[in-house]
């Protein structure tokens, strides 16, 4: 078992512990802009992409205010991912006051004009312990699965994950993998991780090291630190791989670059020939939820261990105790 416990940080949330698995204020597909046209009535194209340069200050000094009026205007328009762009900004607070009945209409407009990445957001906010909505699991899985359809890769994404943690209905991990892998053939590197995951503990396909570390692989040349840290960790235990500390290490500090807390934490002890268990108990005793989970999923599954699941009870209660979205857990239930 590998990176699952560190991915688990990010499900479904719009906005987790270590921030969204990828720039909200980015558009799916977007090239850095080369040259900005006024926004005028009647050009969303340009209203939308002069919104675009203004929240990340590109070519423009960014200006949160000016983003907000050339998202309204592109909006107004017709232009659907306006609309998102608009929603996010109420979602996270971010210039405005946070207001997550308002980003929900904005999404909710933006999914029915069909902007694919809308739906993956209203979904989240449905399915988020951090949200201020009601849950509504049936409806974020419809959300994500529409998504997918519309080949947004965190619809896919989240639809795996929904499928894999029994958002509203029981496991299904085979159903996950083939969400996983529509995902990371879209580029969600964070669901080449997963698929990976799913392939180095036998869930819903057969245990298989080698194809475990090529999504590894790939999503640590694709620059995802949770990539690096599953290979790394490969590496470090001889899964599938020549046990080799020092590519482990390698792997650990390339991601702790990247603000890792985790491969640093890893990248510090590597060669101290420490368990996995010992590795991840001793990330939780600092107070890192993300090794307390990571703890209970070995004890769980026997991973390296053998299963105790009092033992799995407890790591899961002081990562709930530590980071509230981890209570909502369906896996392991007292």
């Amino acid at each position: 078992m590998a990176a699952v416990w560190w991915v688990m940080g990010a499900l479904f949330g719009c906005a987790r512990q270590a921030g969204p698995p990828d720039s909200l204020m980015d558009p799916p597909g977007s090239n850095p802009l080369i040259q900005i046209a006024p926004c005028v009535p009647g050009d969303p194209d340009a209203c939308f992409n002069l919104g675009v340069a203004y929240s990340r200050g590109q070519i423009v000094p960014q200006n949160h205010a000016a983003a907000q009026q050339a998202f309204t205007q592109a909006a107004l328009d017709g232009h659907a991912a306006a609309l998102r762009f608009l929603g996010t900004y109420y979602r996270l607070g971010e210039s405005v006051e946070r207001d997550d009945a308002k980003a929900s209409q904005l999404f909710t407009t933006g999914c029915d004009r069909g902007d694919a990445r809308s739906c993956t957001f209203l979904g989240q906010m449905l399915s988020d312990v951090e949200s201020h909505l009601p849950k509504d699991y049936e409806n974020a899985v419809r959300l994500f699965s529409l998504a997918c359809e519309l080949d947004d890769g965190h619809g896919c994404l989240n639809l795996g994950y929904a499928k894999q943690y029994g958002l509203g209905l029981p496991p299904d991990y085979t159903a996950a993998a083939a969400h996983f892998e529509d995902a990371c053939a879209l580029e969600s590197q964070r669901a080449c991780v997963a698929l990976g995951d799913l392939y180095a503990m036998g869930m819903g396909v057969s245990r298989d090291y080698a194809r475990a570390n090529s999504h590894y692989d790939g999503a640590c040349q694709g620059e995802s630190d949770i990539g690096c840290l599953s290979l790394g960790e490969m590496h470090l235990f001889g899964l599938g791989l020549p046990q080799d500390t020092d590519e482990a290490s390698r792997l650990f500090q390339s991601a702790c670059e990247t603000d890792s807390e985790a491969a640093c934490y890893f990248q510090e002890h590597a060669s101290e020939g420490l368990s996995r268990v010992e590795l991840a108990s001793g990330f939780c005793d600092q107070e890192h939820a993300s090794g307390c989970y990571h703890a209970r999923l070995l004890y769980q599954y026997g991973e390296h261990t053998e299963v105790d699941l009092e033992q799995a009870r407890s790591y899961q209660q002081r990562a709930c105790d530590l980071v509230e979205y981890y209570c909502e857990d369906p896996i392991l239930t007292p």
